[in-house]
C-alpha cells in the first residue's frame, strides 16, 4: 500500500553536494493532477504531518564528470508531467502508460543489444571492411552450399572463427558498430564513417 509520497524539484539540488533531511509524506489521496500543480499548492502553506516523514540523502551528479554536459539538457524539450486521476492514486487500476513504457523498454533492449549489433556485424562482413574475414565467410558459404552435409560443420566453424576474431577489442567494437549504438566521440564517428 502507498503510505504517502514526497515531491521536490530535482533541479534545485546543488551539483555534487550531499543533501540530507527529513521529508514529510503527503497523504496518498492527494496524488491527483500534475506534479507542478501539487508543488505550487505545497509551497503556499505548510501541511499537517499525518503520514509521517522519511529521511532522505541525495547527491546530484553528472555521470560523465563534465559539468558542461548539463547544458545539453536545455536542448531537449521539457518532459510533460504525468496527470493522475482526480479520484486519487489506485495501485489496482491499470496504468496504460506504464505498460507502453515496459513494452518500449523491452523493444529498445532487443534492438540495442541484439538486432543492431547483428545488423552492424552483417554490414561489416558484406562491405568487406576486413577482406580476410569476408573471404572466409564467403568461402564457408560457398562450401556449405556445394556440400550440404557439411552445413553444421560450416556454421560451427564460422562461430569459432568469429569468437577468435572478437578477441581483439578494436575489431570487436568495429564489428558490431551501428549508428544507434556507436559512442558519441571521435572514435564512434570514425567507426560509423567507415560504414558509409
Amino acid at each position: 500500500d502507498l503510505l504517502g509520497f514526497v515531491e521536490f524539484p530535482v533541479a534545485d539540488l546543488p551539483l555534487g553536494s550531499k543533501v540530507q533531511g527529513w521529508f514529510q509524506l503527503t497523504p496518498p489521496e492527494r496524488l491527483t493532477g500534475k506534479a507542478t500543480d501539487r508543488l505550487k499548492a505545497l509551497l503556499r502553506g505548510k501541511q499537517a504531518e499525518t503520514c509521517g516523514a522519511v529521511l532522505l540523502e541525495m547527491t546530484l551528479n553528472i555521470v560523465s564528470g563534465d559539468a558542461s554536459d548539463e547544458h545539453y539538457a536545455w536542448c531537449i524539450p521539457k518532459p510533460a508531467p504525468y496527470t493522475y486521476p482526480a479520484a486519487g492514486y489506485d495501485p489496482k487500476r491499470m496504468n496504460p502508460q506504464a505498460l507502453i513504457d515496459n513494452i518500449m523498454e523491452f523493444k529498445s533492449g532487443i534492438m540495442l543489444h541484439l538486432l543492431n549489433p547483428l545488423f552492424g556485424c552483417t554490414a561489416y562482413v558484406l562491405s568487406w571492411q576486413e577482406p580476410l574475414l569476408s573471404l572466409l565467410v564467403f568461402a564457408a558459404a560457398v562450401g556449405t552450399s556445394l556440400r550440404p552435409h557439411l552445413f553444421m560443420t560450416g556454421v560451427l566453424g564460422m562461430l569459432g572463427l568469429f569468437l577468435l576474431f572478437l578477441q581483439n577489442p578494436r575489431r570487436r567494437l568495429a564489428l558490431v558498430a551501428h549508428p544507434s549504438t556507436a559512442p558519441l566521440n571521435d572514435e564512434g564517428f570514425q567507426l560509423i564513417s567507415r560504414l558509409q
